[in-house]
């Protein structure tokens, strides 16, 4: 995905030092990737829901990306969709606090 520079740098100064074997890269952080994946899904594609909404599935629910309901509700709204958060909202409703 392309992004603006101020957007990049944005997530470049909150990104995260990992390893991929012995070479050390930084990565994007949970939140980012939930919101870039969630902006993926802006037209509920039936390929890109099968990966991207699995994935921000499982970082909600593994608690590596947190959001209140009302950040995860604007995200969605902002970038997709009501009906996105309301899927999402379905399958974690144990978990959006």
């Amino acid at each position: 995905m392309f992004l603006d520079g101020a957007t990049f740098e944005k997530m470049n100064s909150q990104s995260v030092h990992t390893e991929i074997g012995t070479t050390a890269v930084r990565a994007v952080s949970a939140r980012h990737l939930v919101t870039l994946k969630i902006h993926d899904l802006k037209r509920l594609q039936e390929e890109r829901m099968v990966k991207d909404y699995g994935n921000i599935i499982f970082l909600l629910k593994s608690r590596k990306a947190i959001f209140s309901t009302e950040e995860l509700k604007a995200l969605c709204l902002k970038y997709a969709s009501e009906k996105l958060y309301t899927k999402i909202q379905n399958d974690l409703v144990d978990l959006i606090r």
